[in-house]
């Protein structure tokens, strides 16, 4: 058994599908097994990939050919030739002959190859030092094989592809599915082909995702921590990071559109359901990219580099000035593209003169605005306001069912986290159980646990900060919450003089207004507001049938 020669084996399939086929992984490691045993040759490892890549450049084959190199193993085993090379013989001599020169000799399951032999022999001279009497008696044969491997790979890649760009531009899914999605076969009226649908856990995080930076409120940092709480993990179990998160909200698959390659990097709607809308993508993709739907079905994505984008108004985080509450929640009547800000001038030491005006100044200094106007023209609007009571008695009676919805996605969402601070208590109770059970003079050890244990407890304490912030809502009361929201209807004038902070007032404006209005707009009584408030001014009260409730409006 001492005498046995070292072999290395190494397998490779192409696709998943070859799993059950004839030459799966199970069925080439027996052959090579098999062969290794008439041989007398001792199996130290066994090396299986799954890579479609026709080249010598693949990882695990990479690291079997350095393994063997490295432990000196006589022998590097393969199913077929094709197994271990899909290129022209020059390819594979190099390869072949890289093993030769740390004396490991290439072997396959089939006996195609086989050892040199010396030409010319001397009883006087030892005639195998010379390169030149070697001769290798299947080398054609070798050629041979090594080419029609990368034929076959062609005809392959000739049958499939054209297939696939069919399938593509048809809107089906045809490689691996995209991450939060799982392929799913669908039978057509010509053959089987592939959709994406949700996973049943990974499409949370992209809505989450997508939500978050959709509302322009938290940073890509602050964004990448929310959804790290939620337990995501890559496939690879990997955890999130801003570059990441960045390339799948570029994506724009999780609109509904494909753009790739095989439809000529034209965007065509896909044939499965999205996972977010195109206006939270857009929104999202905020200053960069834009999809467009034109009149002929067609769509169009802008790329602000190269295309004129409509930039929409970002209201962005800031700290609430009482003297001046309306900044940044009104758009500039001549710059369309600004929000109003405020500043102040002082003409002596004893007096101050506020203004609005544009977050960012130019050249000229138009559209300043006095604080005192400006105010007294919102607070006017407010006042002239009334709740259009058709709308209001169909609303009082859908009011459960959305009021049932939103508490099922917060159940859900709170469940989520639930689950993950149980996680994390368990994990910390086991960093715990070690850190009493280990010697205390392995500081190194030591450090590396309470490192471990410091994150955990500042996960643990964003958790519980998240699943109380759920539990704030007012869900256990529905009458509460149902006279809350009609209170708001009813004293939007108090409660918009009454707001302590930016995000009360935020809420106030989106309650009313369907987009952010322009100080024009307030000034003339032509901003759009959602269909159940009208202005007592203009009397406009038409008779409103119920099917008018499929609004976007509901209570914040």
């Amino acid at each position: 058994m001492t005498n046995k020669k070292k072999a290395l084996i190494y397998c490779r399939v192409s696709t998943t599908k070859q799993w059950s086929n004839w030459d799966s992984l199970q069925t080439q490691e027996k052959a090579c097994r098999n062969y290794c045993k008439l041989s007398w040759i001792s199996v130290i490892w066994v090396f299986k990939e799954e890579f479609t890549w026709k080249s010598s450049n693949r990882p695990i084959f990479n690291e079997a050919i350095n393994n063997a190199i490295e432990n000196k193993v006589d022998f590097f085993i393969v199913f077929d030739i094709d197994r271990f090379s899909r290129e022209w013989y020059s390819a594979y001599s190099t390869t072949k002959n890289k093993l030769n020169n740390n004396w490991i000799k290439l072997k396959d399951s089939k006996n195609i190859i086989w050892d040199e032999k010396i030409v010319i022999q001397n009883d006087t001279i030892d005639m195998s030092q010379y390169k030149w009497n070697m001769e290798n008696p299947t080398e054609m044969s070798e050629m041979v094989y090594s080419a029609q491997a990368k034929i076959e790979w062609n005809k392959i890649i000739q049958r499939t592809i054209p297939k696939e760009i069919i399938l593509e531009q048809q809107g089906y899914q045809v490689r691996e599915a995209n991450f939060w999605y799982t392929n799913q076969k669908i039978k057509t009226d010509e053959w089987k082909k592939s959709i994406q649908v949700k996973h049943h856990i990974e499409w949370e995080w992209i809505i989450e995702m997508f939500n978050l930076k959709a509302k322009w409120k938290l940073n890509d940092e602050e964004i990448v921590k929310e959804i790290s709480l939620m337990w995501y993990k890559s496939r690879r179990w990997k955890t999130l990071i801003i570059k990441q998160m960045q390339i799948y909200i570029k994506k724009p698959i999780y609109a509904w559109i494909i753009k790739s390659k095989w439809t000529w990097y034209k965007p065509i709607k896909a044939k499965y359901e999205w996972l977010v809308s195109i206006e939270v993508w857009n929104k999202a993709n905020i200053w960069k990219f834009k999809i467009v739907e034109l009149e002929n079905w067609e769509i169009q994505i802008l790329d602000k580099k190269n295309d004129k984008i409509e930039t929409p108004i970002i209201q962005r985080r800031n700290r609430f000035n009482p003297n001046m509450p309306f900044r940044n929640l009104v758009k500039s009547s001549l710059l369309k593209d600004q929000l109003i800000s405020w500043s102040y001038s002082s003409n002596s030491k004893w007096q101050k003169f506020w203004y609005y005006h544009p977050i960012r100044k130019r050249w000229k200094t138009w559209e300043n605005i006095k604080k005192d106007e400006f105010e007294n023209n919102i607070y006017k609007l407010f006042d002239d306001i009334e709740v259009n009571e058709i709308l209001k008695t169909i609303f009082i009676d859908r009011f459960d069912h959305i009021f049932t919805e939103n508490k099922t996605e917060l159940i859900n969402k709170r469940k989520v986290f639930e689950d993950r601070l149980s996680e994390i208590n368990n994990q910390i109770a086991k960093q715990e159980a070690n850190l009493d059970s280990i010697d205390t003079n392995l500081t190194r050890v030591l450090k590396s646990i309470e490192k471990k244990l410091e994150k955990l407890d500042w996960e643990k304490e964003s958790l519980e900060k998240k699943i109380n912030s759920f539990n704030e809502a007012k869900f256990d009361n529905p009458e509460k919450f149902k006279k809350f929201c009609f209170n708001m209807l009813e004293h939007l004038p108090k409660l918009l003089k009454q707001s302590q902070n930016f995000e009360q007032l935020d809420l106030v404006f989106k309650f009313v207004f369907t987009e952010t209005p322009s100080y024009d707009e307030i000034v003339n009584r032509t901003a759009s507001m959602y269909p159940i408030f009208a202005l007592n001014s203009k009397k406009e009260l038409s008779k409103i049938e119920s099917s008018s409730l499929n609004l976007k409006w509901q209570p914040h």
